[in-house]
C-alpha cells in the first residue's frame, strides 16, 4: 500500500494540526492464518519510529486531497452555520426577513470612474468627511497619493 520512502501528511483532527510522515520500514508478517503487513514512521520531533496503526490521524497520500477535504469540510461547517442561522432568524423575526431579503433590495454601488472627484485632488487637500450624529472629521491626502 506505502513504499518506504513515501511521504504522507497526518491530519489529526482533534488537535487541528498537519504533520508529515515518512515510511521508514514495511514490516510484513507471514503465519498460518495469513499475512500481514505494518509500516513504521518518521515524524518531525520524534526519535524514534512510530507504528502508523497506532496513530490516531487521517491519513493523506498527498497535500491535494488532504487541501480538498478540509476545504469540503469547512464548507460545510459554514453551511451548517448559515442555516442555523436562518432558522433563528425565522424562529425570532418570522418569514420577513427571509421573504424580502433586505440585501437584495439594495442598489448595486456605482463603479467609480477614472474622472472621479477624489482622483482630482491633490496631496496635502484637506477633506471634511461627514461622520454621522452630528460629527465630522478633516483629512489630509498624504502625498503620493
Amino acid at each position: 500500500m506505502y513504499q518506504v520512502g513515501q511521504l504522507l501528511y497526518l491530519l489529526f483532527t482533534t488537535k487541528q494540526k498537519i504533520l508529515p510522515a515518512r515510511i521508514a520500514e514495511e514490516l510484513t508478517k507471514k503465519t498460518l492464518t495469513g499475512e500481514s503487513t505494518k509500516y513504521t514512521v518518521e515524524i518531525p520531533g520524534k526519535a524514534e519510529l512510530i507504528d502508523l496503526d497506532s496513530i490516531a490521524a487521517e491519513i493523506y497520500m498527498d497535500g491535494e486531497h488532504l487541501k480538498k477535504d478540509l476545504l469540503d469540510r469547512a464548507s460545510q461547517a459554514i453551511a451548517k452555520m448559515i442555516n442555523a442561522a436562518d432558522e433563528a432568524s425565522e424562529k425570532t423575526f418570522g418569514d420577513f426577513l427571509s421573504s424580502t431579503n433586505l440585501v437584495k433590495n439594495f442598489p448595486p454601488p456605482e463603479p467609480v470612474s477614472s474622472d472621479s472627484p477624489a482622483k482630482e485632488l491633490e496631496a496635502g487637500a484637506q477633506i471634511k468627511v461627514d461622520l454621522g450624529n452630528g460629527k465630522s472629521a478633516n483629512l489630509k491626502l498624504p502625498p503620493g497619493l
